[in-house]
């Protein structure tokens, strides 16, 4: 829950006054703009044009390896994923993280239709523009990053997906918030079919890794209900008591197992490695 909308609703609690919220753009994407300079890690900053008015800003760390994982994060920028990159560094693949518009130093104002065409864009950068192909990249999305995996898998094909914390729909995910309310508060959202990722699951066919942390109740559920509706039949379901900032060691050893596996299956000609990429 945005802070904004945290702030309406406990103002309305203190004054005990009947209230509905609709949620809106503003409740959804809270992008934070503090970016660090260094985090540590081997990055290069890179600029991924999406539209007029629309450049992405990201971190790429070539690792000379022949996997690369695209990083979608919740929401936030990309200073938030440093602990999640510190893990997936120390695995054998390139990295590729970028904050959608509006986030972080990325140009432009976040909506849902915008997101979709950012993410499409970041694959387009690796594909294209570093030359890698498509079955060797891996889709990382974290909660709001998870739907926006599902959907880049509509619309592009990556070698496969991990989807963290991912949710079944916006409805339904504040529909959750608005059952802990008093009965005189109350949220709706508008359209209904907002992140409908009961929907785009039934439309992924890639091999896909859903990771359930059994902290966060309010995911629980949606995440075995999504993992039930995804159409390829390659699709495993993993619960952990903890988030990859609590279990780095655990997480580690199952991206590193899913990633293995997804190399053996790729084609001869997308295991070539890093001399076949043109941007390397």
């Amino acid at each position: 829950m945005s802070p904004r909308l945290a702030a309406v609703l406990v103002a309305a609690s203190l004054v005990g006054a009947c209230f509905t919220k609709v949620v809106t753009d503003d409740d959804i994407f809270t992008p934070a703009r503090i970016h660090p300079l260094d985090a540590g890690l081997e990055i290069q900053r890179v600029e991924i044009p999406v539209e007029p008015q629309v450049v992405l800003g990201g971190w790429w760390i070539d690792r000379n390896a022949t996997q690369t994982i695209l990083l979608l994060h919740d929401d936030g920028n990309l200073f938030g994923t440093i602990p999640v990159l510190n893990v997936l560094y120390r695995l054998n693949a390139n990295l590729l993280a970028v904050d959608y518009r509006g986030y972080g130093y990325s140009s432009g104002r976040p909506s849902e239709e915008g997101l979709y065409r950012d993410v499409v864009a970041a694959f387009d950068f690796l594909a294209g523009g570093k030359g890698i192909p498509p079955p060797s990249i891996v889709v990382y999305g974290r909660r709001l990053g998870a739907s926006l995996a599902l959907e880049l898998a509509t619309a592009r094909k990556p070698g496969g997906l991990i989807l963290e914390g991912v949710f079944t729909s916006v409805a339904e995910l504040f529909g959750f918030m608005d059952s802990q309310l008093p009965f005189y508060l109350s949220i709706e959202v508008e359209p209904d079919e907002r992140f409908d990722n009961l929907d785009k699951a039934a439309r992924c066919k890639v091999p896909v890794l859903v990771v359930n942390s059994l902290m966060s109740n309010s995911f629980r559920s949606h995440a075995e209900a999504v993992f039930a509706r995804i159409a390829s039949e390659d699709k495993k379901l993993v619960k952990i008591d903890g988030t990859i900032e609590d279990k780095p060691e655990e997480y580690q050893r199952l991206f590193a197992e899913f990633l293995g596996g997804l190399a053996r299956q790729m084609p001869d000609d997308s295991n070539d490695g890093h001399d076949r990429r043109r941007g390397g």
